[in-house]
């Protein structure tokens, strides 16, 4: 894997993981990405634009979804696209209301084939945005919980975390519910993966 900051990354299925823009040792700003099948990394699609601080999220096994992330100095993007993996297209989405940058995004109502929503906000703001995968429109979400260092699916459950805890979206108020658990040290741009009970002697 070359290195990459600001980067975004999901799994496809259950055996490709899926790294996608960043900046590069020398600042520059990506529209490449990488994948991880088969034991090794390898080339992967490139991006319709180069992105940094956005996010990526596998909608199934076959389409991923990307928002947010622009250029130096703010990073700010409105743009969202979906990738079709078979076929290698894009599907150019309807602009976000607002640009975001250290963007997240998570399943608001179901999960991955049966998701019908997506929620997209951003580091340091309480704005939120959905998405409606019926329909490709957006519309607003209540102001919530609003600084993120990661964020992470795990089945329906959409988790965003940071230095100071971690936090479960709740889709019935729209707002976080703080699980009360810190991390045992300080850490600043990290990502997060579940890993099966079996792996971690749980």
């Amino acid at each position: 894997m070359h290195f990459r900051y600001y980067h975004a990354s999901s799994m496809i299925g259950s055996s490709t993981w899926f790294i996608s823009g960043g900046k590069s040792t020398n600042e520059t700003h990506l529209d490449t990405t990488e994948i991880w099948i088969d034991g090794r990394f390898q080339e992967g699609p490139r991006l319709p634009r180069q992105m940094a601080a956005h996010c990526q999220l596998s909608l199934n096994s076959t389409h991923i979804f990307f928002a947010g992330g622009g250029l130096y100095p703010d990073y700010l993007s409105d743009e969202a696209y979906i990738f079709h993996w078979e076929e290698g297209t894009w599907t150019i989405l309807p602009n976000m209301a607002r640009a975001k940058s250290n963007t997240f995004c998570g399943f608001l109502s179901g999960d991955g084939a049966a998701a019908e929503e997506i929620v997209v906000g951003q580091l340091a703001s309480e704005s939120l945005e959905i998405l409606d995968l019926s329909t490709l429109e957006w519309r607003d979400g209540v102001s919530g919980w609003g600084y993120r260092e990661s964020e992470h699916q795990l089945a329906e459950d959409f988790l965003v975390m940071n230095s100071y805890g971690l936090w479960e979206f709740d889709r019935d108020t729209y707002g976080w519910v703080e699980w009360g658990k810190t991390l045992q040290g300080a850490h600043d741009w990290f990502t997060a993966v579940a890993v099966p009970d079996d792996k971690v002697n749980c």
